[in-house]
């Protein structure tokens, strides 16, 4: 997979998406939340930028770490600091160089118990872990899958259902799950951005391998 060689444009390619899809974002997180939470991934998006060139010459592991800490360190509101979270899980059982899908369930599963400590809401809060959580369960379902194009729709589509469902789910998470019942109906911020981010990795992988970087 050589995802190091990968790093540059997965990061270029979150940075874009998250700027471009700000005010999105925002209008989703106002029908639960306070309505930052596009501004917030923008800003996580600046800090994306920042780092490039540092976390590209560093092995994966410590750059995902790297990133998990800033991202953790960024005042940028909860969901920031819970990605920050699951990237320093990951980082703990990620190989220096994955060579198949399989070989990042470990770390996925790393992230996902990273956050449990943390006290996140559990999948079906209505929250980013549901999406996390739901390509999780797609990866170790498909780890064997060669054919990349084929392995990437079937992670989108996963992170697209999980995404979606919680339109149907009440909050768990403050101060949104005091609304109850009023929080039906709303398709939630962060897990629509788990689900770009997710997009936003695989394109940039297609694009480093279509370039040859990988």
């Amino acid at each position: 997979m050589a995802a190091l060689a990968a790093l540059r444009d997965i990061l270029e390619t979150a940075a874009e998406t998250l700027e471009g899809r700000r005010a999105e974002l925002d209008g989703l997180d106002q029908a639960l939340a306070d309505g930052d939470h596009g501004r917030n991934m923008a800003e996580a998006a600046r800090l994306l930028r920042a780092e490039a060139v540092e976390l590209t010459a560093l092995p994966l592991p410590e750059a995902v770490a790297r990133l998990g800490a800033r991202l953790r360190a960024l005042d940028a509101g909860t969901a920031v600091r819970l990605y920050g979270v699951f990237l320093a899980g990951m980082a703990t059982a990620l190989p220096a160089a994955p060579e198949r899908p399989g070989d990042l369930l470990p770390a996925v599963e790393a992230g996902l118990a990273a956050l449990n400590r943390e006290g996140a809401v559990p999948p079906g809060g209505k929250s980013l872990v549901d999406v996390l959580d739901a390509v999780h369960r797609a990866l170790g379902w498909y780890a064997g899958e060669r054919d990349l194009d084929r392995l990437s729709g079937l992670l989108l589509a996963a992170a697209g259902h999980a995404m979606h469902q919680t339109r149907y789910r009440e909050a768990k998470w403050p101060p949104a799950a005091d609304r109850g019942p009023r929080t039906l109906d709303h398709m939630d911020a962060g897990a629509c951005s788990a689900a770009l981010l997710l997009g936003a990795v695989l394109d940039g992988l297609d694009r480093a391998r279509r370039s040859g970087r990988c």
